[in-house]
């Protein structure tokens, strides 16, 4: 008899430490696919290699680019870049580098001064352009003068009202405005609010980060993996060089064509999650959304079916003559534990982040 009951406590202490252990593995999984969910669509914006050459040399940012301890420097931090496998996972299509950097409403925040952000929509009635805008268009009338006398105007009134960083102090993103700014006075930010076609030169896509000292026909220097392309639905965007039009013959790799949505089944999926206008508009980034948002619902539900295990545990240690009680702990916990699991399913996460491979 006392063996039995023994045996039925160890049980009963094996089963619960079980379903808290399984709870508590649920609830870390939930948290790590939500994070790579939320992952996918990060590498998609921006130029990932450029903002980790930037960190990665931020100690040696002031030295010349000819300093012996600069060179140095910037050898390691490429052959690190080589060496990061997550920046060799690459989207096949991906917005342009200035897209969601340097238009207004990225660049501006509710606390700045005076009027950073447009009033209205361009080609309006009452359309007043903001700060912001306002400068990119003084640098565009500076860029499109041809009367030295009055482009110099123009540039003294750029470098004052425009690319002078004492103009921003105030500004919540004062680093981006001082960038962009430059960028469109060197060559012209990319965005599609700026831009109507792609440029001659490779300003509007990632470009691969190398080593200056290595000559141009050296094969160690690392191929820009990314060319601009043009939608007449969603505009421009930055294409892979892989993305291509598959063919039988393995010689003709090297002159297979860009992707479209006429000749590659992927290319609508791939834009749409892309969200090249930021609208969401597409059947793609709506499924990606969701499955964000019912992740959220499944993390919390398995929280809080692991806060009932350990009540049930709890129970099980300090209230051992009420099982009704404990049961009840049980049931609750087991239902929070399978509707998270059910609204995994039915968010379709699984099946997002394996068709996310764009």
């Amino acid at each position: 008899m006392v063996r039995s009951v023994t045996f039925r406590a160890g049980l009963v202490i094996a089963v619960t430490l079980f379903a808290l252990a399984t709870a508590i593995a649920s609830f870390v999984v939930g948290i790590v696919l939500r994070v790579d969910m939320g992952g996918l669509q990060t590498n998609i914006v921006g130029d990932p290699e450029k903002k980790f050459m930037d960190e990665c040399m931020r100690d040696f940012e002031n030295l010349n680019s000819e300093d012996t301890a600069y060179r140095s420097a910037l050898t390691k931090c490429i052959q690190k870049l080589s060496e990061d496998e997550s920046l060799k996972r690459l989207p096949n299509m991906r917005l342009t580098v200035d897209d969601r950097v340097c238009d207004p409403v990225d660049l501006c925040s509710s606390g700045d001064p005076g009027q950073c952000l447009d009033d209205g929509k361009p080609r309006t009635a009452g359309y007043v352009p903001g700060d912001v805008m306002k400068c990119y268009q003084l640098i565009d009338n500076a860029k499109a003068e041809q009367d030295a006398f009055k482009k110099a105007e123009l540039l003294e009134r750029v470098a004052a009202e425009c690319t002078d960083r004492a103009r921003w102090k105030h500004h919540s993103n004062e680093v981006k405005l001082a960038y962009c700014f430059w960028k469109h006075l060197q060559f012209g930010v990319c965005t599609n609010i700026m831009r109507t076609n792609c440029p001659d030169d490779s300003s509007c896509c990632p470009i691969a980060q190398n080593d200056p000292s290595l000559p141009i026909s050296s094969p160690a220097r690392r191929p820009d993996q990314y060319v601009c392309r043009k939608s007449p639905i969603v505009g421009l965007f930055c294409q892979h060089i892989d993305f291509r039009v598959p063919v039988e013959n393995i010689s003709l790799q090297k002159e297979r064509e860009f992707c479209t949505l006429v000749t590659c089944p992927s290319f609508g999926w791939c834009r749409d999650f892309a969200d090249i206008p930021g609208e969401c508009l597409g059947e793609a980034c709506k499924d990606y959304r969701r499955a964000t948002e019912f992740l959220i619902v499944c993390i919390i539900c398995a929280g809080l079916g692991l806060a009932f295990d350990f009540v049930d545990l709890v129970i099980l240690l300090r209230y051992p003559l009420l099982p009704k009680l404990k049961s009840t702990s049980n049931t609750v916990s087991a239902c929070l534990k399978l509707l998270s699991y059910l609204l995994c399913k039915a968010a379709g996460a699984q099946e997002t982040c394996w068709l996310a491979r764009c």
